[in-house]
């Protein structure tokens, strides 16, 4: 199966279904974020002087009380304004000066394309109770908490030492969800073969040669570290069982770390042409999907301009695999 983002999906029952249920997650961890600032400030994972974090949480809780008053908008605006001036006003000394529990809270947010990918991932693979399930690149998302509150033995991999080993343990705990985090490498996992009845791998192939250049991330793709990678995935899958694959999908010339739809069919779907669950070519022109894209990011994700819209705004490409038996 290729399936690219649909607009008519994003509406039906089953996908608003599945995002009311993350929204519904991630407001529990939203209504903890008390323990989330206490936290990131006994265990300090961002290495931030003390100065910095009674600061920021000063701010931080002034913010979250105006929020409630003024609306998330018009608060970031305020909070914008906020962070530029204490960065300025401290000349560089504030180390950062970065409200990460914010930043972990807003990220972990059904936002973006995920609207998309994770109600297509698991209405397509049906995941179950007592299932297997390997989610590769996982970082402190909601993806494997969600498949583990589904009853799911959920192992999530990741290269992110400070993620997989403090913060997102952690996040999981509140959420009341048992997951497996362990470091990995999605290009050489140390898992053996034949494990999972399910694998998933969420806009994760764009980062694998992620580099910054001129101060935007850019993926040249040279080395091949995706093909390895599904490689990999295949490999610990159990016979029978799917693997779900989304990448960022974008024909702009500006984002330079996307894939081209050209270079998913010629890069990741032939070489794998024999595992597809459906080989039907979807069609697309973009020329008239561009602007419905970026309407749906103005009118549905967190940002406040038109030139923030069409500046971020992307699409995603689901790929799914069946493992011969």
């Amino acid at each position: 199966m290729i399936a690219p983002q649909s607009f008519e999906e994003l509406e039906s029952e089953s996908y608003v279904k599945i995002g009311q249920e993350f929204e519904d997650l991630w407001c529990v961890l939203r209504k903890e974020k008390a323990k989330v600032d206490l936290f990131l400030s006994s265990q300090n994972p961002f290495k931030q002087n003390l100065r910095d974090r009674i600061a920021i949480g000063a701010i931080g809780v002034s913010l979250d009380g105006v929020e409630r008053f003024f609306g998330e908008r018009r608060t970031n605006r305020v909070r914008n304004v906020l962070w530029a001036n204490a960065r300025r006003i401290s000349r560089g000394l504030l180390g950062g000066f970065d409200d990460h529990s914010r930043t972990i809270l807003r990220s972990n947010r059904l936002w973006a394309p995920r609207y998309w990918e994770y109600p297509w991932a698991i209405l397509s693979t049906q995941p179950r109770k007592g299932m297997q399930i390997l989610d590769i690149g996982s970082g402190w998302s909601l993806f494997p908490m969600y498949l583990a509150k589904l009853g799911c033995r959920v192992t999530a991999v990741d290269t992110d030492v400070m993620q997989m080993t403090c913060i997102s343990p952690f996040l999981s705990r509140l959420a009341s969800a048992r997951v497996h985090y362990r470091l990995g490498d999605a290009t050489d996992l140390e898992l053996p073969e034949n494990s999972f009845d399910r694998v998933y791998c969420i806009s994760v192939l764009e980062h694998l040669e992620e580099e910054t250049r001129n101060g935007r991330p850019f993926n040249s793709h040279e080395k091949n570290l995706e093909l390895i990678a599904i490689k990999e995935m295949l490999r610990v899958l159990k016979p029978r069982g799917l693997l779900a694959i989304t990448v960022d999908w974008s024909e702009q010339p500006h984002d330079l770390r996307a894939y081209r739809f050209d270079d998913i069919m010629n890069r990741l779907v032939q070489p794998f042409e024999s595992y597809l669950v459906s080989d039907v070519k979807p069609t697309i022109n973009w020329t008239t999907y561009w602007p419905r894209l970026v309407k749906l990011w103005q009118d549905r994700f967190p940002f406040d301009t038109l030139e923030d819209a069409l500046y971020e705004a992307g699409a995603a490409v689901g790929l799914l695999l069946r493992k011969p038996e």
